[in-house]
């Protein structure tokens, strides 16, 4: 018994921040701490105490009992309406790290805040990059709950006055924290300065893409993110008066500048609109490497230095000990990461809003159906948005579901999957209310459908005409993996080298165009519940034939100009008697033949049970490993293929 007590009291004491080495290493598993119903915090919260005198301040630690697991800490008294992360950047300090940790918890709770504290370390002798260590802690972040914004917070800078706001900025309206600082004597930086403690929303922090990747060395990334945000017409705030934002900076050495960071600023400012979207979040690289916990030393305020306790340092190593324990450190896992993400600021409900948000054109847009009416994304399918949103990061990608948006499970793997990329939306839609005064509505209504055997191939074939009806766009089936940029406007597919079968499956068509006028009105005009391909390939063969000229067998027989028709090659390199393929070895002529492919459909009809085989030379474990490797890396987490 007395064991027992004294492992739980050791538990309670390791209700710390934690620390994720990486190749670099990321703070704190958050977890949400559970509060009797209350009532909302103020706006002002009765605990501050305004400006302190850091300098003649050592506080006793006994705060940091409040905090759980993970640097988690929530208001027992009230219900704070925001959830915010602060993420520090840290290598080599431990000395700071802990004067920094001991402070900002108090500083944080006289706040009333719902916060978490997540350390990212930098390991291995290169550069110090700020902003990619600022990425992966956004990314890991929300990998653990939501947030509504973002805090980056240099571990030497301390706010004097807790009048100072640490609470979230309104969204496009990121604010600019540590305006005064001592060493600069007080005096307000530079407009255009965005360093040293900053504040985003998780929504505009994704519209940018994250820091630039590319500031190895001190300084730049800062100003790099100010250019995006006034990029997006966002309106960076500082707080007034200018005496609540001082903040007072630790002593150290200073840090070696980046003697490229001009160039580099320059070079991405002039390309700003294409580098932000392929530079950042989206294009981040990082390796996860273990986990664990750990307790700050505790204050003399006597002597004013900083010592460990005996009865502190053997708590600290039982508390590694079990952190080693029940994390496992070594947790090794590879990611090309991108954003942000917290999707649950990118599901969006159908509602008169988006309506008109869905019918504004887009002939950019990726756009797939969910139309067996899950609530969820198969592994394929998670594979498929991921690999299309990873190949264009250009292009705005859209997943429509008919669901409802209290049955998204917003800790789903194939949520958090996605959520790193900051071009997919999900948007949820009533369907009755989608065929609502459209060309398809009689049919919908009529719901002979319904009862046909082929009740969902031919919902889905009648879907995707009418969405390129309402917006344009390019849709693909959930089972492709897309391997290339797809930079082709208004085609359809051959599917096989006979050239006598066109797909539905994959295509282009801009808004308005007249071949989807049309296949829309015979879509309308007669429906044959009994026969499975009439209203998919063979009613696009029929259309083709008659408005196009176009021949089986003979490539060159399309006669209209504004419509071409890929090879099979283009996305169809296997085609489906020979599925099995995808499945096999991975050999050298058959990858060199499938990589002169955009992408390739995996024909889940046939193969849909077939497993994806990790750390194999298969196919599709191949492709699925380079295309969308957060699935993989993943793959363990789904109940479905």
């Amino acid at each position: 018994m007395a064991f027992r007590s004294r492992f739980q009291h050791l538990i309670f004491i390791c209700l710390l921040w934690t620390i994720l080495t990486i190749s670099f290493h990321n703070s704190g598993v958050s977890r949400l701490i559970q509060i009797k119903e209350s009532q909302s915090c103020p706006l002002t919260s009765p605990l501050l105490i305004g400006w302190t005198n850091i300098s003649n301040w050592m506080e006793d630690c006994d705060k940091q009992k409040l905090v759980e697991l993970g640097g988690s800490y929530k208001p027992v008294d009230c219900n704070p309406n925001q959830a915010i992360a602060i993420v520090v950047p840290y290598r080599n300090r431990d000395h700071q790290l802990n004067i920094f940790l001991c402070y900002i918890h108090p500083f944080l709770q006289r706040q009333q805040l719902d916060y978490t504290i997540f350390v990212v370390e930098q390991t291995g002798r290169s550069a110090f990059n700020r902003g990619m260590l600022l990425n992966v802690g956004f990314i890991e972040a929300l990998r653990r709950r939501s947030f509504d914004c973002f805090i980056f917070h240099d571990v030497d800078l301390l706010p004097e006055d807790d009048r100072n706001s640490y609470a979230c900025p309104e969204v496009g309206k990121p604010r600019h924290l540590s305006v005064a600082i001592n060493t600069f004597g007080y005096r307000p930086i530079g407009v255009n300065h965005f360093g040293g403690v900053s504040s985003v929303s998780t929504t505009d922090f994704v519209a940018v893409n994250g820091f630039s990747n590319k500031f190895w060395g001190w300084g730049g990334e800062d100003d790099d993110l100010f250019n995006r945000l006034c990029s997006r017409n966002f309106s960076v705030q500082r707080h007034q008066p200018l005496r609540q934002t001082r903040y007072m900076m630790l002593a150290h050495e200073p840090a070696k500048p980046n003697s490229d960071r001009k160039r580099i600023l320059r070079d991405n400012k002039k390309n700003l609109p294409v580098t932000m979207m392929t530079d950042g979040l989206i294009s981040l690289k990082y390796r996860i490497i273990k986990l664990f916990t750990i307790l700050p030393p505790t204050y003399s305020q006597n002597k004013k230095v900083m010592h460990f306790r005996r009865k502190t340092l053997v708590k600290v190593i039982w508390c590694l000990i079990g952190v080693l324990f029940l994390f496992g450190v070594h947790v090794y896992v590879n990611r090309f990461s991108t954003s942000p993400v917290k999707l649950t600021f990118q599901i969006i409900q159908w509602s008169e809003e988006t309506k008109k948000f869905m019918l504004k054109p887009n002939n950019r847009r990726i756009y797939f159906h969910e139309t067996s009416g899950r609530n969820h994304l198969t592994l394929r399918q998670t594979c498929a948005v991921e690999s299309a949103a990873k190949e264009n990061p250009d292009r705005p990608i859209q997943l429509i579901m008919q669901a409802d948006i209290s049955s998204i499970d917003p800790h789903g793997t194939w949520l958090k999957i996605l959520s790193h990329y900051p071009n997919v939306a999900v948007i949820l839609i009533n369907e009755v209310d989608y065929f609502l005064n459209t060309p398809l509505e009689a049919w919908y209504t009529k719901g002979e459908w319904r009862n046909s055997p082929h009740k969902l191939e031919h919902f889905s074939d009648y879907i995707r005409m009418l969405s390129n009806l309402k917006g344009g766009g390019l849709y693909m089936d959930l089972d492709f993996v897309t391997i290339k940029q797809l930079d082709v406007d208004n085609f359809l597919a051959v599917e096989d080298a006979a050239v006598d079968h066109l797909s539905n499956g994959i295509s282009h068509f801009d808004y308005g165009h007249r071949l989807i006028r049309e296949i829309v009105k015979q879509l309308a005009a007669g429906y044959q519940p009994q026969e499975w391909n009439a209203h998919g390939p063979a009613l696009i063969l029929s259309i083709i034939s008659k408005i196009c000229k176009f021949k089986k067998g003979q490539p060159l027989s399309n006669e209209c100009p504004d419509v071409a028709l890929m090879p099979y090659n283009f996305v169809y390199p296997i085609h489906w008697p020979d599925w099995q393929v995808y499945f096999q070895k991975a050999t050298r002529n058959v990858m060199q033949w499938i990589n002169g492919s955009v992408a390739v459909h995996v024909w889940n009809k046939m193969s849909h049970s077939e497993p994806l085989l990790i750390n194999s030379n298969q196919v599709y474990s191949t492709l699925a490993s380079r295309h969308c490797p957060l699935t993989v890396a993943r793959v363990e987490e789904f109940t479905t293929l």
